[in-house]
């Protein structure tokens, strides 16, 4: 999806095509706290992860089906993480939220503010009904923000994904629109 932008009072979440280098992203990411509940981002984030990174980004900026939004704090601009909506589907009006934060970010309450805006979003721009987010069992603060934003835990799913080699549980957290 092409020319979104959400404006909070702290960040503004906009694509990043065009806005932000391999630089970037390292400097935003490559902190083991932050890639530790990745699972498609390996441990030894590299500038050739960084230039696939910005080359998937350029390819779904396109599509319907995905909103990828940079992260940028609005008093130096600076790119601070990466918060999505992916399979959106118009049909069961749902999608799967996520995100990530370099990590002298989190812990600030930015992470809640632009998720509670993007999920304003969701619901009242794209129309849909239903957020999905999945979450490693032990990944503590992103399951805080979830239930501080309202998700309701649905579903451990027992050996559900590969994180850096190891199976990993997930809970299912879903959110729903109040009618």
């Amino acid at each position: 999806m092409k020319n979104i932008t959400i404006e909070t009072t702290r960040v503004t979440m906009k694509s990043p095509v065009g806005m932000i280098d391999t630089s970037d992203i390292l400097n935003a990411i490559n902190n083991r706290e932050t890639l530790e509940y990745l699972s498609e981002v390996p441990f030894d984030y590299t500038e050739d992860n960084a230039i696939s990174f910005l080359t998937f980004l350029t390819k779904t900026e396109e599509s319907e089906m995905m909103l990828q939004l940079g992260i940028f704090e609005k008093e130096n601009n600076e790119f601070i993480g990466m918060m999505s909506l992916e399979s959106i589907n118009y049909n069961s009006k749902s999608c799967e939220i996520g995100y990530w934060f370099a990590k002298k970010y989190t812990g600030k309450g930015i992470a809640l503010e632009a998720a509670r805006n993007i999920v304003e979003f969701a619901f009242d721009s794209l129309k849909l009904n239903t957020i999905n987010a999945y979450v490693i069992k032990e990944h503590i603060k992103s399951i805080s923000l979830l239930e501080r934003l309202g998700f309701i835990q649905k579903e451990l799913l027992i050996n559900n994904e590969e994180n850096k080699g190891v199976l990993v549980d997930r809970y299912l957290y879903v959110i729903s629109k109040k009618r």
